[in-house]
């Protein structure tokens, strides 16, 4: 395993977000220029503003900043759309996650990206996207949750452009 915190976002479960989202992000709030998944991002978005549409994997070492700051901006006004782990029993999850708009459970285990190409394992546990949306930030403890088998859904949309 690698002691890196720097985990990409793999390219496929990506562009079915993006999809699901009816288009792409403006900003990503936790990259590098060589990872990066929209046009402007930020290698120290803790700390600085996200004032535009926002994706967010970031580094699972500070995951009570992460959400507390996607919570933060969307109380300002600025969405954004994280990928997670459903740490659901952590008083992270349960402070800034749970008054999101919407959360998401992945089905099966995602294999992240590593410089540019799969990593060698899946993740040691299961993942959420995890959206705040400022026009529909609902009561703490009453997001909209819902699974997604995006694997079979990328192996449809293989199939449909194949055939």
């Amino acid at each position: 395993m690698s002691k890196s915190d720097e985990w990409e976002t793999p390219p496929e479960l990506f562009e079915l977000i993006c999809a699901r989202q009816n288009g792409g992000f403006l900003l990503d709030a936790a990259a590098t220029v060589a990872n990066r998944k929209a046009p402007k991002h930020l290698t120290d978005g803790l700390n600085m503003p996200w004032v535009a549409f926002t994706w967010c994997n970031p580094p699972y070492s500070q995951l009570p900043q992460w959400t507390a700051k996607a919570r933060a901006e969307a109380e300002r006004g600025h969405p954004s759309t994280l990928l997670i782990p459903a740490y659901t029993d952590t008083g992270w999850w349960q402070d800034n996650v749970l008054g999101a708009s919407t959360i998401t459970f992945l089905t099966g285990r995602v294999t992240f990206w590593e410089d540019g190409k799969p990593g060698k394992w899946t993740a040691r546990f299961p993942s959420v996207v995890v959206e705040f949306n400022p026009q529909n930030l609902f009561n703490p403890r009453e997001p909209l949750v819902s699974w997604w088998d995006w694997k079979r859904e990328w192996k449809s949309r293989l199939a449909n452009q194949t055939a």
